[in-house]
């Protein structure tokens, strides 16, 4: 397998002459793609469609009841962009009684996790004001996002631009949801402002 030089600056961050090979580099660019665009496009499409479709929260934002940064963590956990990750197990490990071998695949249901009627009151409610909110959007543990604060960012800036310039508005139709599993979101969500 061919090798790819790394530039010094990012060579540094790995140890002078870093190299990644081609299958490394096609897996950096994937999640680039994935982490950097595709879930932050989803969850401010995901997070306008459930606004929409519940107008009392949205007037709760739009009225200043609730901060933007603060509603922001109830749409990504609400209707999470990313729907489950799949890790590999390292080593035989124990989880509640339940052994998972060495190289065996396992999935993070994060969709699911952020549903958890133990973790959350009134579950599959929006309450654009829950706070805390400690849902794994972002994941968590040594495989957190890390470009949570960037995509934190990049959507509360967004989202009340929108808001701001269009306070009223209302879904044109049904929004349909484009046909994956793991990434969740719509193919469009086409609306109107309100008088």
């Amino acid at each position: 397998m061919r090798e790819i030089a790394l530039p010094d600056e990012i060579g540094q961050l790995r140890g002078r002459g870093a190299k990644l090979t081609d299958d490394e580099l096609v897996a950096s660019v994937v999640l680039l793609l994935n982490a950097g665009h595709e879930a932050s496009v989803n969850t401010f499409g995901n997070g306008a469609h459930a606004l929409m479709t519940h107008p009392e929260q949205l007037a709760r934002i739009t009225s200043g009841e609730v901060p933007m940064e603060v509603a922001l963590e109830e749409l990504l956990r609400f209707d999470a962009p990313l729907q489950l990750f799949e890790r590999t197990a390292t080593a035989d490990v124990d989880i509640c009684g339940q052994t998972i071998s060495g190289g065996q695949k396992i999935a993070c249901l994060m969709g699911s996790a952020n549903r958890d009627a133990d973790a959350f009151a009134n579950s599959d409610t929006l309450d654009v004001g829950r706070d805390p909110n400690p849902h794994v959007g972002f994941g968590m543990g040594r495989h957190f996002c890390l470009g949570a604060p960037l995509a934190r960012l990049e959507l509360q800036i967004s989202m009340s631009h929108l808001l701001r310039r269009f306070p009223r508005l209302e879904l044109v139709g049904e929004a349909p949801r484009r046909p994956t599993w793991v990434l969740r979101g719509f193919e469009n969500v086409k609306v109107e402002a309100a008088p």
